[in-house]
C-alpha cells in the first residue's frame, strides 16, 4: 500500500502516504461513521422512515430483509448514547407495519427499559436495568446486539445482561425509527405510550440502527426525505465532558427547562438534597471536633489553677513551721539565760 485516503461527507479528502520503511496493512471491516450529537427540545422528534424502500418489497416473502441494504429481520445492533433529567422518556422506538415494534424508554422510577414485541398477539418481552436511575443527567452509552430469540444488552460498559425473548425472532417489515416523541398513533403498551407521549428532553448523541445512522442524516444540511424533523432538534457538543464551554451550554438545554411536571425534578432535587446532607455532616464534625478541643483547653486550665492553688497553701504551711520553730527557738533560749542569773 502506498498511501491512505479518508473523506467524511462533503469535507475535502485527507491522505496520508505510507511509510518509507516498510507497508502498512489499512482493514475496515464495516462502515465508517463519524459521531454527532444533537439537542432535543420538549415535545421534539427525528422520524426515519423505511416505507420508501419497504413498497418496492411488499409483495416479497421477505419484507424487511429489503427495506434496507444489508439489514436482517431476524438480527439488529442498536448502539445510542444519551443525557436527560426527565422521566419518564422515550429514547428510541421502531415500529413496522405488522404492529410489531422495539422501544427503549426511561420509566417513571429512573430505570431503563427494552421493550421488544416481534408478535403482535403476544405482550412484549421486557428487560429491565434498575440497578440506577438512568435519568440522572450523566453521559450513558448503550449497546443492544439482537440474533433472532438472543438479546444481548450493555450499558455503560460494564453492566451486561444476556436474555432469550418469547415474543418471536423476526422482526418484518420494519416501518420507521423515532427519537423522541411518537406523534402518530401506535398500538404499544402502556409504558411505551406514557414515554412516547412524553418524548425525550436532553441530549442524544451516535444514534446507530445497524448501519443506519439517522441522527446524523436528519441534521445534514438538506436532509434526505425520508427524515421529518419536528421541534426542536438541533446539532450540538452536549456530549463534551466537564470543562468545556460546551458542558455549559448542555447545562443550560438540559436544566433550565421546567415545562415539566415536578416528577421531571425529582433526580435533582435529589442530588441537592444529597450534597446537603453531606455539608452537613462536615459541618457537624468540625463542630464536635471544636468542641471536644475546647472541652480539652478547659479542664487543662482548670488542672494548672488547682496545681497552683495546691503550691501555694503548701508554700504557706512551709512559712507557717518556720515561724513556730523560730518561737520555741528564741522561748528556750531566754529560758536558759533565765537560769544563768540564778547561779550567781
Amino acid at each position: 500500500m502506498k498511501e491512505a485516503s479518508v473523506r467524511v461527507d462533503q469535507l475535502s479528502p485527507k491522505t496520508q502516504p505510507a511509510p518509507a520503511d516498510g507497508h502498512v496493512l489499512l482493514q475496515l471491516n464495516s462502515q465508517l461513521f463519524v459521531e454527532i450529537a444533537a439537542y432535543f427540545g420538549s415535545g421534539s422528534s427525528v422520524i426515519y422512515n423505511f416505507q420508501e424502500n419497504y413498497s418496492l418489497s411488499k409483495n416479497s416473502s421477505s419484507h424487511a430483509a429489503a427495506f434496507h441494504g444489508d439489514m436482517k429481520p431476524s438480527r439488529e445492533m442498536i448502539t445510542f448514547s444519551f443525557r436527560t433529567t426527565r422521566t419518564p422518556s422515550l429514547l428510541l422506538y421502531v415500529s413496522s407495519f405488522y404492529k410489531e415494534y422495539l422501544s427503549v424508554i426511561i420509566a417513571k422510577n429512573g430505570s431503563l427499559q427494552i421493550r421488544y414485541k416481534l408478535n403482535r398477539y403476544q405482550e412484549p418481552d421486557v428487560v429491565t436495568f434498575d440497578f440506577k436511575n438512568m435519568a440522572d443527567g450523566q453521559l450513558h452509552r448503550i449497546k443492544i446486539n439482537r440474533e433472532e430469540g438472543v438479546v444481548f444488552v450493555e450499558i455503560d460498559e460494564n453492566a451486561r445482561r444476556q436474555v432469550h425473548l418469547s415474543s418471536g425472532t423476526e422482526f418484518s417489515a420494519v416501518k420507521s425509527l423515532v427519537l423522541g416523541r411518537i406523534l402518530e398513533h401506535s398500538d404499544v403498551d402502556q409504558e411505551t405510550a406514557l414515554a412516547g407521549a412524553q418524548g425525550f428532553l436532553g441530549c442524544l448523541s451516535a444514534v446507530q440502527l445497524s448501519h443506519v445512522a439517522p441522527l446524523k442524516a436528519a441534521l445534514q444540511p438538506g436532509h434526505p426525505a425520508l427524515i421529518t424533523i419536528s421541534g426542536h432538534v438541533t446539532e450540538s457538543s452536549c456530549m463534551a465532558q466537564a470543562g468545556t464551554d460546551a458542558t455549559s451550554r448542555e447545562r443550560t438545554h438540559s436544566f433550565a427547562d421546567h415545562s415539566g411536571t415536578r416528577d421531571d425534578k425529582e433526580p435533582l432535587a435529589n442530588a441537592t438534597k444529597s450534597d446537603s446532607a453531606v455539608i452537613g455532616g462536615l459541618i457537624a464534625v468540625v463542630i464536635f471536633i471544636l468542641l471536644c478541643i475546647t472541652a480539652i483547653a478547659v479542664r487543662i486550665y482548670q488542672q494548672k489553677r488547682l496545681y497552683k492553688r495546691n503550691e501555694a497553701k503548701r508554700s504557706e504551711n512551709v512559712d507557717s513551721a518556720e515561724a513556730v520553730l523560730k518561737s520555741e527557738l528564741n522561748r528556750q533560749n531566754a529560758v536558759s539565760e533565765n537560769q544563768k542569773e540564778y547561779f550567781f
